[in-house]
């Protein structure tokens, strides 16, 4: 990764200390007097905060765009435990009639003093002073600006920002990381196979460039598990469930040694497989019970392989041997005493049962994305931790990336985003059925944000009717990703 890729996540990381000791600082202000200590060590926080933005760039901005945060011309997506926060910091500026603020070199603490007093009185006293802006000239406050965006050039900045989201350059990243991770768990399962060596290095490698590229943008990676080759699945599934892991762990706000493991975990989960004779794994008829006993196996050899290898983390072995049980142990292999099982075994059983479903086998046909998810759903509680089936399914959405479906009015549409404010209406691409070209710039005029509405009739414009075989439509949605 290039140094502006670092500098850009270490902005971005002290700008949501920002929005969180902000919004402290405002409810602070609301309750305690004055010139009460406690109030004045927050203030102090947060102006330290600010002068390491600032001194990484001159100005620092952030603007309200619809429902997303703009800072520094750079969207920041909530994690899960943040989504009131960055709510609360719309509701604070939206409030005072404002969709912007500034901040410039040289500001001074009292400054910042004299805005949060004036951020946390009431409107009508604002407004018959003559508004913030005036405000704050009066009262010398130079560093320090307030604006509301313009509604059209909100809407343009909006849809360039989209155009980079799905850039060329982006999207080839994101396929570079996934094949070559297809590259390295592949030579690590026949070095397995064959007892020879495995290369931990090449493994930590390819699992740290991921972890990268899920806190750039989620989305590109998890596109990416739509590539679904019947001819590598054991590769493929094993850096597809290690994808989804990650992104689901980055959701739960671990951190990065935490992602590490359970990536390392996720990503060799299955690696006691290469010990399944392959007469078995290519059957395409039903097993017999003594081919069942084999396939349930798979979970042992699993950690007798870990367990050869040096520098792989412990709790490789423990989800290896756990991914199969499920929640509520019903599943295999059976164990004798209770036990809870490891919160990344947990994490791994969903993901792997996701992938598993909606792949291609030669003894079962794919079900489609969303009934996957309804199949989590049902088993929430029993097979699944229901903590971690909430997560998931705010992550990846009721229609989740990937998914094919008809609007109602007729288009059919890939889902490439997804919305957590409203589950059911995530953000599409107008797709034409049999064109297999790949994309190097996606139009924006095609991208759709389903929750948009008709102005005239106060409706929704679209809705998801119903999902869609990409096989039987003859669409390719893997090239959007």
């Amino acid at each position: 990764m290039d140094k502006s890729f670092f500098m850009k996540q270490n902005l971005r990381e002290k700008a949501r200390k920002f929005i969180f000791q902000f919004v402290t600082v405002l409810k602070s202000k609301r309750l305690y007097p004055k010139n009460y200590p406690p109030l004045l060590e927050s203030i102090s926080v947060l102006y330290e905060i600010l002068l390491e933005l600032i001194g990484q760039e001159p100005e620092i901005t952030f603007n309200i765009i619809g429902e997303e945060i703009i800072f520094v011309n750079m969207p920041l997506i909530p994690l899960v435990k943040d989504e009131v926060l960055y709510r609360n910091f719309i509701d604070e500026l939206r409030e005072k009639n404002i969709t912007g603020i500034c901040f410039l070199r040289g500001l001074k603490e009292e400054e910042l003093k004299i805005f949060i007093s004036l951020m946390t009185t009431d409107v009508k006293v604002l407004f018959e002073k003559g508004g913030l802006t005036q405000i704050l000239g009066e009262e010398n406050v130079m560093h320090i600006t307030v604006h509301r965006v313009i509604v059209a050039a909100a809407a343009e900045q909006k849809k360039k920002l989209l155009g980079e989201l799905f850039s060329h350059e982006k999207r080839e990243k994101g396929r570079k990381i996934f094949f070559e991770g297809i590259e390295t768990i592949s030579k690590v399962m026949q070095d397995a196979k064959s007892g020879e060596k495995i290369n931990v290095k090449g493994l930590q490698k390819i699992v740290h460039l991921m972890i990268d590229n899920i806190f750039l943008d989620k989305a590109v990676l998890q596109g990416l598990t739509t590539i679904k080759n019947y001819d590598t699945y054991t590769y493929n599934h094993s850096v597809n469930v290690a994808i989804f892991c990650l992104a689901l762990g980055s959701e739960l706000s671990l951190n990065r040694a935490q992602l590490s493991s359970l990536g390392i975990a996720a990503i060799l989960h299955d690696v006691g497989k290469v010990k399944i004779p392959t007469r078995i794994t290519q059957k395409p008829g039903l097993l017999t019970e003594e081919e069942w006993k084999i396939v349930r196996n798979h979970p042992f050899e699993s950690v007798k392989i870990l367990s050869d290898i040096g520098g792989i983390d412990d709790l490789a072995m423990v989800v290896a041997f756990e991914h199969h049980m499920g929640y509520d142990l019903s599943g295999y292999p059976k164990v004798e005493a209770p036990r809870d099982l490891h919160i990344f075994s947990r994490i791994v059983c969903i993901a792997d049962f996701y992938d598993a479903t909606t792949t291609f086998r030669i003894y079962h046909k794919p079900i489609l994305p969303d009934k996957a998810v309804s199949l989590i759903i049902k088993k929430s509680g029993s097979y699944f931790d229901p903590l971690f089936v909430k997560v998931f399914i705010n992550m990846i959405g009721v229609f989740p990336i990937g998914t094919l479906v008809r609007l109602n009015t007729g288009e059919i549409a890939v889902v490439y985003r997804g919305n957590k404010n409203d589950l059911l209406r995530p953000k599409v691409i107008v797709v034409e059925p049999g064109d297999h070209n790949p994309v190097e710039t996606l139009d924006v005029s095609k991208m759709i944000d389903l929750t948009e509405i008709d102005e005239q009739t106060r409706t929704f414009k679209r809705t998801i009717v119903e999902t869609l075989d990409p096989l039987r439509y003859n669409v390719d949605v893997t090239k959007y990703f």
